[in-house]
C-alpha cells in the first residue's frame, strides 16, 4: 500500500512539507504543495483502498515571498533592476550608476533603495537561522 501511495506522486510537482504526523487512529497527516493539476492527478491516482481527505486548499506562501512582500515597491524595483544590469554578478558587470540610469533616479537614491532592501533581507535571514 505504501508503494502505491508513493507511486501516485511520481513525476509530479507535488512536494511534502514536513512534518508528517501520525494520529492515534493510524492516519497520516501532511501538507502538500504543488501545481493544482498535479494535485488533482495525485488524488485520482491514489489507490482506492487509501482514504484521502483534503482539509484545506490555498496559495502557498514561501518564506522568500514573505520576505519579498516586506520590501517597498521601490526596493523591489531596485533589486530587480540591479540583477538585470549585472550589479550582483561576480565579477560585478555594472555599478550603482547603471541601476540609477535604468530607474531614472540619482545614483544616491538607487544606492539607498538597494542598501535598505539588502539590510532588511539580510537581517531577516540571519534572524531566521
Amino acid at each position: 500500500m505504501d508503494a502505491d501511495f508513493r507511486t501516485a506522486f511520481a513525476g509530479t510537482s507535488i512536494l511534502v512539507i514536513p512534518p508528517i504526523t501520525y494520529t492515534s487512529d493510524g492516519a497520516m497527516r501532511m501538507e502538500l504543495v504543488g501545481k493544482s493539476a498535479d494535485m488533482r492527478a495525485v488524488m485520482e491516482d491514489v489507490d482506492a483502498d487509501i482514504d484521502v481527505s483534503v482539509e484545506q486548499v490555498s496559495e502557498y506562501d514561501t518564506p522568500q515571498m514573505g520576505l519579498w512582500a516586506e520590501l517597498t515597491e521601490r526596493q523591489r524595483s531596485a533589486l530587480e533592476t540591479a540583477v538585470a544590469v549585472g550589479y550582483y554578478d561576480v565579477p560585478r558587470e555594472a555599478g550603482v550608476e547603471a541601476v540609477a540610469k535604468e530607474m531614472n533616479c540619482a545614483p544616491s537614491t538607487a544606492s539607498t533603495h538597494l542598501r535598505n532592501a539588502e539590510s532588511r533581507i539580510v537581517r531577516r535571514l540571519v534572524q531566521s537561522t
